[in-house]
């Protein structure tokens, strides 16, 4: 049984520093976050790697997850390792997250061949990715939402999207939405042989019409030896 040390079990516990800074802001994918790096830290993770960096200060739309897992790395221990394909992307991001800047490295590649060169980087080898979260390549959720009438009302667009069935929208989005999917399968592949046994992914932009981001790897993840803990705005998935 791991023992853990008392500034850890402060962390796991609700009501921590990361529950009364970022629970609020963070919102809907503050469930999954906080779930997967519990995990991380019961498990002795060391190590994060993120496709898709925080690209906007106070986005907190789009989850703003580099600064999260910047700070609580910072506190708790641990590295964290993000790549992002823009080099203004990493720009800002590298502001956001300068009070917690020790423990990330930022790198501006495409995120395929960067997962796919980490096992022959002397920088990273011999770590193995402890946490694996999923968030590059934008979702065209915009395209989708403007079918259903999100240029004059947003909100009600979102609600219809939602309720239509998924086939429904693949029948007339599918060709749009679909690399981005496909290049969600290609990053689990690519960092699949720096994962070990008690390694996380999460994925993000899992809810939305059409079936997010996560549409295709889910369905590599469920006929391989891996198990979904949470679906809900992020999928949280763990080996069996």
């Amino acid at each position: 049984m791991v023992c853990l040390s008392k500034d850890i079990q402060d962390f796991i516990h609700v009501n921590n520093w990361m529950d009364k800074k970022y629970k609020n802001l963070s919102a809907r994918r503050y469930p999954t976050i906080k779930a997967a790096l519990n995990l991380f830290y019961q498990r002795e993770g060391k190590t994060i790697v993120e496709t898709g960096c925080a690209r906007l200060k106070d986005d907190w739309g789009a989850g703003l997850s580099t600064m999260l897992f910047a700070e609580t790395l910072d506190r708790h221990g641990g590295y964290l390792w993000s790549v992002d394909i823009s080099e203004q992307n990493l720009v800002t991001c590298a502001e956001i997250i300068l009070p917690w800047s020790t423990n990330v490295t930022l790198t501006c590649q495409n995120s395929v061949e960067f997962l796919h060169s980490l096992k022959n980087r002397s920088d990273f080898s011999p770590r193995k990715i402890d946490l694996l979260y999923l968030d590059s390549f934008d979702y065209p959720y915009g395209p989708i939402l403007d079918h259903f009438g999100g240029q004059n009302d947003v909100h009600k667009a979102i609600i219809a999207a939602e309720e239509s069935p998924e086939h429904e929208i693949l029948a007339q989005f599918e060709m749009l939405v679909a690399p981005c999917q496909e290049h969600t399968v290609q990053e689990f592949y690519a960092a699949l042989p720096n994962l070990h046994d008690k390694s996380i992914v999460l994925i993000d932009d899992n809810d939305l019409a059409g079936g997010g981001k996560s549409r295709l790897v889910r369905q590599e993840l469920y006929k391989s030896d891996w198990e979904c803990i949470i679906d809900d705005a992020q999928s949280l998935w763990l080996k069996k």
